[in-house]
């Protein structure tokens, strides 16, 4: 039996995407937040059409988490058949959970199959739709979910930049590869932002006058956006490292 600790790791002792893959995931990062800041601040319908539920920016989501998913689930079978349970376990729990957000975003085909939720269901969630996280009292934490989950991201890809942290092998999983900061940052700062100035929310929307205020509130999906392509990065990452490692062991 192999012992995860035995396991050779990547010759290099992280094993990030070439520099031209960094440069265009950053320089992808740089459009996307330029974009939609530009158009919640000019053009107001534009952003709200392509915001709005079951639009471009939510069907993305789906996308991402969906791709996610399946990448994550591929790591942890690897991981599974290498008897490396340390990173097949978690990459398990993520791909399951990614996959349960998927459907959230779509609302588990409830827009496409058009069936109707009981009036008990309907009676707690916020949007009348057949999702968890639209229910009033989880709906209420969201924000807090953002700055937990960005923070995370953020704080492991700053970790990552210095050397003595890099060498660790499982560390080059759990942790965010620094081109993750750029799309987990916005979804700290709305969160936080949204945290520290709930009771004052409404109050803020109405100064800045009505259609901006309508949409502050769905800034929120450009976020989501945001986490979604950190995390098929995180496992896109993940996936070169297994990889890279399963090249050293042939090499050896």
């Amino acid at each position: 039996m192999t012992q995860i600790d035995d396991m050779p790791g990547p010759t290099d002792p992280y094993a990030p995407p070439p520099l031209a893959w960094r440069l265009g995931i950053a320089f992808c990062a740089a459009v996307l937040i330029a974009f939609f800041t530009y158009a919640f601040l000019k053009h107001h319908k534009f952003f709200q059409n392509i915001c709005r539920e079951g639009g471009i920016v939510e069907n993305g989501q789906f996308l991402a988490f969906l791709a996610t998913s399946g990448i994550a689930g591929w790591v942890a079978f690897r991981s599974l058949h290498q008897r490396d349970y340390a990173v097949a376990l978690p990459y398990t729990v993520f791909a399951m959970g990614c996959f349960v957000i998927a459907g959230e975003e779509i609302c588990w085909g409830q827009r496409i199959l058009d069936y109707v939720l009981p009036e008990r269901l309907l009676a707690i969630n916020a949007q009348n739709e057949a999702t968890f996280h639209n229910i009033k009292s989880i709906q209420k934490k969201l924000f807090h979910i953002y700055a937990l989950v960005a923070g995370y991201g953020c704080l492991s890809s700053i970790a990552l930049l210095v050397p003595a942290l890099r060498k660790h092998r499982l560390v080059r999983y759990y942790a965010a590869h620094p081109v993750c900061f750029a799309y987990f940052f916005p979804a700290l700062a709305y969160g936080c932002i949204r945290i520290a100035y709930g009771p004052y929310w409404r109050r803020l929307q109405r100064n800045f006058g009505q259609q901006l205020a309508k949409q502050a509130s769905i800034l929120q999906e450009p976020v989501e956006l945001g986490i979604a392509l950190g995390f098929i990065l995180i496992a896109v990452v993940a996936l070169l490292n297994k990889k890279a490692e399963r090249r050293d062991q042939v090499d050896q």
